[in-house]
């Protein structure tokens, strides 16, 4: 970060290597619309260079570049009224396997991730969110709860209710 501060491009292009793959994930998690997010994201780091004299007080700029992608792509969303409201994709979170291992695994298993991927889209979307923060980013609760803007406690709060509310769909 301080190297962006200083106005060296090698900054923005360290940033992009350590957090473009991230912040896409993030943002599909929010808007499945692949072109929507590719191109928020490309917004984002050109507005980071423009303004990059404006972040001397950044304490966790992991939690500020989240914070502040998230904050970016609604309002494009909201902009180009391509949503009525915010969906998750949850097609993504589980990871896809091959043909072949799929075939090869129990049936028990293919079961239980259907109804796992059934119970996270019948979570709330401060939940879903928390859970794919927590346990697809793996973020720890500080982190999530910079991204989210709420305080730690809410994040515990929130991750205890989704997973109560994951384990009665299980």
């Amino acid at each position: 970060m301080q190297l962006l501060l200083d106005g060296q491009r090698d900054g923005l292009a360290c940033l992009y290597k350590l957090f473009a793959k991230d912040l896409y994930k993030y943002g599909m998690a929010i808007c499945s619309d692949d072109h929507e997010v590719s191109e928020c994201l490309h917004d984002f780091f050109i507005y980071l260079w423009e303004n990059r004299t404006k972040f001397d007080n950044v304490n966790h700029p992991k939690a500020y570049l989240f914070t502040s992608f998230k904050r970016k792509l609604i309002k494009q969303l909201a902009k180009n009224k391509k949503h009525d409201e915010l969906s998750y994709k949850h097609d993504g979170l589980i990871s896809q396997e091959s043909i072949e291992e799929t075939i090869s695994k129990e049936e028990g298993q293919v079961e239980y991730t259907l109804r796992l991927n059934k119970a996270i889209k019948n979570l709330s979307d401060r939940e879903r969110e928390v859970i794919h923060l927590k346990y697809f980013q793996r973020y720890k609760n500080e982190e999530i709860a910079g991204i989210l803007e709420i305080n730690n406690q809410s994040v515990r709060n929130l991750l205890y209710r989704a997973i109560q509310n994951l384990k009665k769909k299980l």
